[in-house]
């Protein structure tokens, strides 16, 4: 029992230097240079699409791993090695990349608006709910019904103070990663 609380206290206790680390492998002056090495031109590309418009999804979950710890502050550099690209396929990855990102800096733009939706119906039907509530209490004599719609009205305002604090935060996090990516200067290295 006594080495398992040593083991719980030392992961307690367990702190990584991420500045450290992201100085010493990604940020160079103000940018974060985030190195993609691929050793064929097929596998920039997903292997079903023929006409090479969406990147493979192995690259872009790399990216936003990489990403997700980057600091706001620093623009993000996508270098790009490993093989030599004509001109027009250095186009065709550039704008397959901020396409896609793009799709995806929308999709998180459409899940926030969403969520302030949900909020605001949450919010108004919390209050109309207790609002009737208070007026069964004074015209009814049966407070068990009362109480009940009071409960009702209680947790959809909980839900609102959840999705606006909590839920809203999160999406806006999502946000800005997606807009730091979708921004990215795409470079290559031959």
């Amino acid at each position: 029992m006594s080495n398992l609380k040593e083991k719980l206290n030392r992961y307690k206790k367990m702190d990584f230097d991420i500045d450290s680390y992201l100085l010493n492998n990604y940020i160079v002056g103000s940018k974060a240079i985030i190195p993609i090495n691929i050793s064929s031109k097929d596998e920039m590309f997903l292997l079903y699409d023929l006409e090479n418009k969406i990147i493979n999804p192995d690259i872009i979950s790399y990216i936003e791993s990489i990403v997700y710890y980057i600091p706001y502050e620093y623009s993000i550099t996508l270098n790009i090695t490993g093989v030599t690209f004509t001109d027009s396929e250095k186009a065709e990855i550039v704008k397959s990349l901020t396409n896609q990102f793009g799709l995806v800096v929308h999709d998180k733009k459409a899940e926030l608006y969403f969520n302030d939706k949900k909020g605001v119906l949450l919010f108004i039907f919390g209050f109309v709910v207790l609002y009737f509530s208070f007026f069964l209490q004074k015209t009814i004599d049966s407070r068990f019904t009362s109480e009940i719609i009071s409960i009702v009205g209680t947790f959809s305002i909980w839900e609102f103070v959840d999705t606006i604090w909590f839920d809203r935060n999160h999406y806006k996090v999502d946000v800005l990663n997606a807009g730091q990516v979708a921004s990215a200067n795409i470079t290559f290295n031959e």
